[in-house]
């Protein structure tokens, strides 16, 4: 079984940053911009920013009119594809004591943590970067 979705200060630098410079396509921005209107580490952002880079969602240019732009328009950019560029992929199921068979003859949560999985997963693969600007 897979494990609970969780938001962590990386992937929601993430999803902060590329909301925030969507809405200014093409312009470049500094990790220090980044961190001035989101208040974040500048040196937890520019490691997020390198991630993004690598995974081809943001583009960067160095010297000094450089910075880091998106590399592909907002409309096709998923929270989802965001966050697990962060995260990595999100797996199935979500016990909290990560065991492959559960010891009882059902979940005590009821299927709970499945559901709430399951509806996160289902809102970031329909929120596109492009909603919120």
């Amino acid at each position: 079984m897979g494990q609970m979705i969780q938001l962590s200060e990386a992937a929601s630098i993430a999803l902060h940053s590329v909301a925030f410079m969507a809405r200014s396509p093409g312009d470049y921005f500094t990790a220090r911009q980044i961190a001035a209107s989101s208040g974040a580490s500048e040196n937890h952002i520019a490691k997020v920013l390198q991630r993004l880079v690598k995974s081809g969602i943001l583009r960067s240019v160095r010297g000094p009119h450089g910075g880091f732009t998106l590399a592909r328009p907002a409309e096709e950019l998923t929270f989802l594809e965001i966050y697990e560029t962060i995260e990595g992929r999100v797996a199935g199921g979500a016990c909290p004591l990560h065991r492959g068979t559960c010891p009882f003859s059902r979940c005590i949560f009821g299927g709970l943590l499945n559901r709430v999985n399951a509806e996160v997963v289902d809102y970031f693969r329909s929120r596109k970067i492009s909603d919120f600007v």
